[in-house]
């Protein structure tokens, strides 16, 4: 980005930002401004890997509303949608993405070598024992429930299917198994050196 352009992402936020009246109430105009971010990310809008610092000064915090444009639900949302803002969220914090081979957003769409977020269900290669762990396509379905930018570690964790509940994308209740996995882990992990899952 130069003096003379902004990125349409950038430049879409920047007038969310701006032409909310001032009449609207903190709670929301901050929900205002997540459904814009919504909107730039599901959108595929351009963003540039500059567009950080002018990005942080959208952001608002009060004592009733609070918009991030950093946060976790618009990298999950980045990563199923597509487009740049994942590489932009992954400079702000200096991030080497985790990717998988597998993951799925639904029993009708799965996709290849993905960028995992907390949200996201991967389909990781492993047998079972206990016949009510989630399968989907003949593979584990473990979910995403957390990133450590700081640590650079990734959480996976599994939750048992019930009798009434069957659907191999349900996450109720405690995890069955949870992982925490560093970079020298992943890959064996998500690529299928797991072995049985009790």
């Amino acid at each position: 980005m130069n003096n003379t352009s902004v990125s349409a992402g950038l430049g879409f936020m920047r007038a969310a930002f701006h032409g909310i009246g001032k009449s609207v109430g903190d709670r929301e105009r901050s929900k205002l401004l997540h459904e814009a971010m919504e909107i730039a990310i599901k959108g595929k809008m351009a963003f540039d890997l500059d567009d950080v610092e002018p990005m942080k000064r959208l952001q608002m915090t009060t004592s009733v509303g609070v918009f991030r444009p950093f946060s976790d639900h618009n990298y999950f949302t980045a990563c199923l949608s597509g487009g740049t803002f994942c590489r932009l969220w992954e400079k702000a914090f200096d991030f080497k993405p985790f990717k998988a081979p597998l993951v799925a957003i639904s029993t009708s769409e799965v996709l290849k070598d993905n960028r995992v977020a907390p949200g996201v269900a991967l389909l990781v290669p492993g047998d079972d024992i206990d016949l009510m762990m989630p399968r989907f396509q003949d593979l584990q379905v473990w979910w995403c429930t957390s990133l450590s930018t700081s640590k650079d570690t990734i959480t996976l964790s599994r939750y048992r299917l019930t009798e009434d509940r069957r659907y191999p994308f349900s996450r109720e209740g405690h995890p069955a198994n949870l992982k925490r996995l560093t970079r020298a882990t992943w890959k064996d992990f998500v690529c299928g050196a797991n072995g049985a899952e009790q």
